[in-house]
């Protein structure tokens, strides 16, 4: 693991309103390819994680950038 002086985000777009969240890559916890969706989980929060419309490999390759 990278440690890093300053979180980085990435940017992706929620499934449900198509609005832009930024997510930190070091709080990312998981990423569950589904159907219809793409689920990031995040270490800060207990709500399942974010439904985005990108596919697992789009986000690993933001996350690789």
């Amino acid at each position: 693991m990278q440690v890093r002086t300053k979180p980085r985000f990435i940017a992706l777009t929620a499934l449900h309103n198509k609005q832009t969240i930024y997510l930190n890559v070091d709080m990312i916890g998981d990423i569950i390819q589904c159907d219809d969706c793409t689920v990031v989980g995040h270490l800060t929060h207990n709500n399942g994680g974010f439904k985005v419309t990108q596919d697992a490999e789009e986000i690993l390759d933001l996350i690789n950038e």
